[in-house]
C-alpha cells in the first residue's frame, strides 16, 4: 500500500491539494513584473534630470547687485537679469557665465561640473551637475588684460582713424570719454557711429552704421581696438 500523504488538517481543503499548473501562471507573471520594475527602478537612479536649477548671484564688494548675465555651455545659452534662479541644461562641459552692470562692472567665470572628474560620465548629461549657488565678484575691467585686444582704445590718436573726417575724430574722443558699455563703428564710406552706456552697444553701432550704407566694422569696443578693415576683409573672403 502506498504511504499516507502528510496533510495539515488545520488548513482549508484548497490548501491541502497541489495547485493546478494553470493557477501558478498569474502569480509567476506578477512576480516577473515586480522584478522587472525593481530592475528598472535601479537603472533609473543612474540618470538625472536634463535640467538643473542654479542661483546666480552677482556681487560687488561682497554685496549683491543687479547685472545682465549670459550663461552658456555646449548644450545651450541663457540670458537673464540677475540675481535670479534659473534652469540650465546639464552637461559634463563647464558652464561659462558673463555678467555686466549698467555702469561697466564686469565678470567672467567658469563653473565646472562637479561630476566631470568621472570618466564614465564624459560626453553625457549625467553627473553631479554644476554648483547650485553661482557667485561672481564684478569689477571694472583691466584694459591691460582684455582678451584679444592688442591695442588699447585710449592709446589711438584720433587723427589716425581710417576713413573718418574731423567730425569722426571728435566723435571718437567723445566715445572714449563716454560711459561703458561702448562701441565705435566705421564704414568704408566715412560714416561713423558712437554708442555709449548701452548693454547692446556693439550691435546698435553696427546696425546704425550699416543703415548709413557701405561696409561697416567695429573699430573699438569698451577699452580695446577690434578693428578689421571691412573692405580688406571682403576682398579676402571673395578669393
Amino acid at each position: 500500500m502506498a504511504p499516507d500523504r502528510q496533510i495539515d488538517a488545520s488548513a482549508p481543503r484548497s490548501a491541502r491539494l497541489p495547485a493546478p499548473a494553470g493557477r501558478l501562471r498569474p502569480a509567476l507573471s506578477a512576480l516577473a513584473l515586480t522584478a522587472s520594475l525593481a530592475i528598472l527602478g535601479g537603472c533609473a537612479t543612474l540618470f538625472e534630470p536634463v535640467n538643473q536649477e542654479v542661483a546666480l548671484r552677482p556681487l560687488v564688494d561682497d554685496r549683491r547687485t543687479e547685472a545682465s548675465c549670459e550663461l552658456s555651455n555646449d548644450k545651450g545659452r541663457w540670458t537673464v537679469q540677475a540675481p535670479a534662479d534659473l534652469a540650465v541644461t546639464r552637461s559634463s562641459a563647464p558652464l561659462l557665465v558673463e555678467c555686466r552692470t549698467d555702469d561697466g562692472l564686469v565678470a567672467t567665470q567658469r563653473f565646472e561640473n562637479l561630476g566631470s572628474g568621472n570618466p564614465a560620465l564624459a560626453g553625457s548629461n549625467v553627473g553631479s551637475g554644476y554648483p547650485f549657488r553661482l557667485e561672481m565678484q564684478l569689477a571694472l575691467p583691466d584694459p591691460s588684460q582684455q582678451r584679444g585686444y592688442l591695442t588699447s582704445a585710449a592709446s589711438v590718436n584720433p587723427a589716425q582713424l581710417p576713413y573718418v573726417d574731423e567730425a569722426g575724430q571728435a566723435g571718437y574722443g567723445r566715445f572714449l570719454a563716454g560711459e561703458l558699455p561702448r562701441a565705435f563703428a566705421i564704414s568704408n564710406r566715412g560714416h561713423w557711429i558712437r554708442v555709449n552706456g548701452s548693454r547692446s552697444a556693439s550691435r546698435t553701432a553696427m546696425e546704425r552704421c550699416l543703415a548709413l550704407g557701405g561696409l561697416c566694422s567695429l573699430y573699438a569696443v569698451d577699452h580695446g581696438v577690434v578693428w578689421e578693415d571691412p573692405a580688406v576683409a571682403r576682398v579676402a573672403s571673395s578669393r
